[in-house]
């Protein structure tokens, strides 16, 4: 059985003072239920409003995070800090990998899953951050935007270091 070294990364969706961003439409949902009195039944106004304002509050929990780690002979990433999106890929299942720059913007529409164009192929994205990523094929389909996809890439600040604990 061949070994694998650990590999672990963590990536963030908006960095610094910009995460804290979501907490705006929080801070609004506090204050309505404050301002609707303690005796009085909450109901907003403006329903459409209000769950906008509550998915966006909650945004970072459930996408503001993205996590990639080797370990036990598995690739796993892992969405947000309750860890509700997840991804396992057996490393066996590998059959190449490729460190490539993309855009994330102008290929797939922006950072998070997608699913996009990449050199004529359609591919899927795996991202936070950055333009950096291993392209990785394999022999079973993994999940992403609700196809199956055999290719994908996993941006990640190291992608030699992750091609070189992937061994492909």
């Amino acid at each position: 059985m061949k070994q694998y070294g650990n590999y672990y990364e963590e990536a963030f969706l908006l960095h610094r003072v910009f995460k804290y961003l979501f907490l705006i439409p929080l801070i609004g949902i506090i204050v309505l239920v404050a301002y609707s009195g303690a005796s009085q039944v909450f109901v907003p106004k403006n329903i459409p409003l209000f769950i906008v304002a509550v998915i966006f509050s909650l945004l970072p929990f459930v996408m503001g995070r993205m996590t990639i780690e080797v370990k036990d002979a598995q690739l796993m990433i892992t969405y947000g800090y309750l860890g509700w999106i997840k991804r396992n890929i057996s490393l066996s299942d590998i059959v190449s990998t490729e460190v490539v720059s993309y855009n994330p913007l102008r290929q797939f529409g922006g950072w998070g899953i997608r699913y996009g164009k990449f050199r004529e192929e359609k591919v899927a994205c795996f991202s936070l951050s950055g333009n950096k990523g291993l392209l990785i094929t394999i022999t079973s389909t993994v999940k992403a935007c609700g196809r199956q996809v055999n290719k994908f890439i996993v941006g990640c600040k190291e992608p030699e270091k992750l091609q070189s604990i992937v061994g492909k």
